[in-house]
């Protein structure tokens, strides 16, 4: 009987530990996975099932660009000329600064999201990383107990006979 219950008591440790780890990554309990199991099975008289499906058409965005540049007339005289390229070389200054404004403005966006997203990145890690170790070491101490127990508790059941011969002389 010694031996059953040491035997128990190490299954039950194993247990625990597996229990813990199972807790520390958020997953459902052993008694939620049993009954999650048994509801898989089809039932004896099944109710009806009805199936209908939606379809949707996700929306759609169109980007455009338009620049303004003077025209000549008809005969247009030699500073006619030069006065339409200048409107034309200040116009396609206006849109230079537009377009760097943009850049420089993509470019600080871009920055912030991968600084928070190596942040986000950084606390993950550091998570996940704790959480590897409290796995991998945490639940050693209780498997370790657990195996001890289970170990003794199948030596004293399997050679009981032999040991109670050992103990009685």
């Amino acid at each position: 009987m010694t031996g059953l219950l040491l035997q128990l008591l190490g299954l039950y440790t194993v247990l625990r530990g597996i229990s813990a780890t199972r807790t520390l990554f958020a997953l459902p309990t052993f008694t939620a996975s049993a009954l999650t199991w048994l509801r898989s099975f089809p039932r004896r008289h099944p109710p009806p099932v009805t199936i209908s499906g939606v379809g949707a058409i996700g929306s759609a965005s169109a980007f455009g660009r338009a620049s303004v540049r003077a025209a000549l007339g008809p005969n247009p005289t030699l500073e006619d000329r030069v006065h339409v390229l200048e409107q034309n070389l200040a116009s396609i200054d206006k849109y230079t600064v537009a377009l760097q404004q943009q850049v420089d403005e993509a470019k600080y966006i871009t920055k912030e999201a991968l600084t928070k997203e190596r942040l986000l990145r950084q606390t993950e890690v550091h998570s996940l990383s704790r959480k590897l170790e409290l796995t991998e070491t945490g639940g050693l101490d209780i498997s370790l107990v657990g195996l001890v127990w289970l170990m003794v508790g199948l030596v004293m059941s399997t050679a009981s006979y032999e040991l109670a011969g050992l103990f009685h002389r």
